[in-house]
């Protein structure tokens, strides 16, 4: 009985830790910070529209942060982002804009 359990606690910690490995070797060629230009190429959006129209950009086009003078977004909310169709940018936005409040 001690036994079983303590085998059932190896195989529950044998699959965290293959969950965890499986996280880090998907994330471990991403970018940590885009820029607009990168974040278009990344989703595969004309650059051009995409800067004229904030609406479209990430988070609204509110960045994670200003580095060097330019907008960036974090690869989080980029991998946000690549999902959002036009169907769906109006949730988008509001839930974007809900944040900043």
């Amino acid at each position: 009985m001690v036994f079983e359990v303590k085998l059932d606690a190896v195989e529950d910690l044998e699959k965290i830790v293959r969950e965890m490995v499986a996280a880090m070797v998907q994330t471990a060629g991403r970018q940590r910070w885009y820029n607009l230009k990168d974040a278009c190429e990344y989703k595969g959006v004309t650059y051009g529209t995409v800067k004229c129209d904030s609406y479209r950009q990430p988070l609204g086009g509110r960045p994670d942060a200003l580095i060097n003078g330019r907008k960036m977004w974090k690869s989080e909310s980029i991998e946000e982002w690549l999902d959002i169709t036009d169907e769906n940018i109006e949730e988008y936005i509001a839930r974007c804009r809900g944040q900043a409040n």
